[in-house]
């Protein structure tokens, strides 16, 4: 059973935090083992790290997944 979010339909429940990774390649590669269609973002995680190699939204971006901030 799915979930609908205003007109984003989604297949899966589960929603993915970005926080407790050791390192982004670890993100990235729990994003895509996951399935989840859909990540958590700190907004103050992300202005810390707009433009460093430790990009969250852009890896994110990358990953093709929704995002909540």
């Amino acid at each position: 059973m799915g979930l609908r979010i205003g007109d984003v339909a989604l297949a899966s429940r589960f929603f993915q935090g970005t926080a407790g990774y050791p390192s982004p390649q670890v993100l990235q590669d729990a994003i895509a083992a996951s399935g989840t269609e859909v990540v958590t973002v700190s907004l103050k995680r992300q202005l810390a790290a707009a433009g460093t190699p430790n990009d969250f939204y852009g890896i994110i971006r990358k990953a093709g997944v929704n995002t909540l901030s």
